[in-house]
């Protein structure tokens, strides 16, 4: 079980970097990317502990200097300079995403969860929980909030420069794609938990089903 977690997390890890590539410089110095998606896809698929294992590899091989962030930068000072701090807060983002999906688990299907349909989840297969489009789309929504404060204190930090002025120029022109990317990323995650957990990939259904 252990080897096919840290090949799970492996592969997240590589998904991500991937993803960080589909960059557009904007002004301000925060690129548009699609790695938030790959982010928001390990924590609904890899659950807290592992979901935080496979951003903690993808920090590291970029800090040791892999161009695995976007546009191809690599190397500990971009990790530290002005926009490190909203990948430095995905790690505790994935693994607060990961424990709010895990929470569905924890719950007989036949128990009602508020705001989810029917229940905290529903059955994949033989009593394996499906977490709903909701508690998946819920779950991503601390993740970012993480990542946007520590992203914005870095940078008011590193360009001394006041909160709300650094809130207005990294976090809030990106709040409105962000929103399209969760979305997305809560429907993918939930096809995605269901056919992986029916063809036996997904260690965490796997969990659940005991």
């Amino acid at each position: 079980m252990s080897t096919r977690w840290m090949v799970l997390a492996a592969l997240f890890a590589a998904l991500i970097a991937v993803l960080a590539q589909l960059a557009i410089p904007l002004p301000g110095g925060v690129p548009f990317t699609m790695q938030l998606f790959g982010v928001f896809l390990t924590g609904s698929l890899l659950g807290g502990r592992w979901g935080a294992v496979a951003m903690l590899v993808y920090l590291l091989l970029g800090a040791a200097g892999m161009p695995v962030f976007s546009n191809g930068h690599g190397g500990l000072g971009w990790l530290l300079g002005p926009t490190g701090g909203f990948l430095i807060g995905f790690l505790l983002g994935v693994y607060v995403q990961g424990k709010i999906v895990e929470g569905a688990l924890k719950r007989r299907p036949s128990q009602p969860a508020s705001g989810e349909e029917g229940g905290a989840a529903r059955l994949v297969g033989e009593k394996i929980p499906l977490p709903s489009f909701w508690r998946f789309l819920g779950a991503m929504i601390p993740c970012l909030l993480i990542s946007y404060a520590v992203g914005t204190l870095q940078f008011s930090l590193v360009n001394r420069m006041p909160v709300p002025v650094s809130l207005g120029m990294t976090v809030l022109p990106f709040v409105p794609f962000d929103a399209v990317k969760m979305v997305v990323a809560a429907a993918v995650a939930r096809g995605a938990w269901a056919a992986l957990v029916a063809e036996g990939l997904l260690p965490l259904g796997q969990q659940a089903r005991s």
